[in-house]
Parts: structure tokens; sequence; C-alpha cells
């Protein structure tokens, strides 16, 4: 699902809308893993208190919604 914007909503109303915020960011997110694993770039993650390289033929981009 791609977030859509009422053109009539202020900056004020988008940020107080926590549910928005976080779809938006787990799309960019999403987009970002399906970019580098199509350009052949590893991502890096942080796990377990340790950083982590994830070759791209090894990301796992999660399903929309």
């Amino acid at each position: 699902m791609i977030t859509t914007i009422k053109p009539s909503e202020t900056i004020a109303e988008l940020l107080a809308d926590d549910d928005l915020i976080e779809q938006t960011l787990n799309e960019a997110a999403r987009e970002a893993m399906l970019r580098h694993k199509r350009e052949g770039q590893a991502i890096v993650i942080w796990e377990d208190g340790r950083i982590i390289h994830v070759p791209p033929d090894q990301i796992v981009v999660p399903p929309i919604g």
C-alpha cells in the first residue's frame, strides 16, 4: 500500500498521526531493501548489539502491508 496524504492536512496533523508515520517509514525501508537487492548492494543492520552486513542475495524484503 502506498501512503497517500490529503492536501488539506497540515504538517501538525501529519506529525500527530503515529500510524501514518510508521507506515511511511516501513514503506521507505522496504523500497530501500528492494533497491539494494536489485542493484546488488549489501545492506547494514543492527542485530544483537552488532553491525551486520547482509549480502543482496540474503536480503528478505517484507511483504506490502
